[in-house]
């Protein structure tokens, strides 16, 4: 599937690819793309936001610094990410910001697929993952304590 945007033809592959849009399928950018110019446009500017809020290299190496100083708040066992695991999630970013999850021996889940799945789940930034241990990371909206460097 494919698009014309002025005299070039494009594949969603490569409009996903330059604008960096890994989290949005084929049939999302189809829909704006078809939906004409202005639905485009407006398509453009929510990646844009969408990329402006991940997080910089020099701002993961400072998480992963204050990551390594904390220990697990957060434990997923054999019945892996259950709502209650989630719930207790939103509590430690609202009051940490920064969360450090280890997946007990039951668990089942793969360290990376099980971060990427919480993060995904709760809007949080995925920081680093090493064994059965991950950090993730979430800005607080009422209890800001982590001031990241400058992008």
């Amino acid at each position: 599937m494919g698009a014309t945007l002025g005299s070039a033809f494009v594949t969603m592959e490569a409009l996903g690819a330059a604008l960096g849009s890994a989290f949005v399928s084929e049939e999302e950018l189809g829909a704006a793309l078809w939906g004409g110019l202005a639905g485009w446009a407006q398509w453009v500017l929510i990646l844009l936001r969408e990329r402006r809020k991940m997080l910089t290299g020099k701002q993961r190496s400072y998480l992963k610094a204050l990551g390594q100083k904390i220990d697990p708040s957060v434990y997923i066992g054999k019945q892996g990410i259950t709502e209650n695991v989630l719930k207790e999630m939103e509590v430690g970013y609202e009051n940490r910001e920064l969360v450090k999850v280890k997946l007990q021996e039951g668990c089942l889940l793969d360290t990376k697929e099980a971060a990427n799945e919480v993060a995904e789940a709760t809007g949080a930034e995925f920081v680093q993952a090493i064994g059965r241990r991950f950090v993730l990371y979430k800005e607080s909206k009422e209890n800001k304590q982590i001031e990241l460097p400058r992008k």
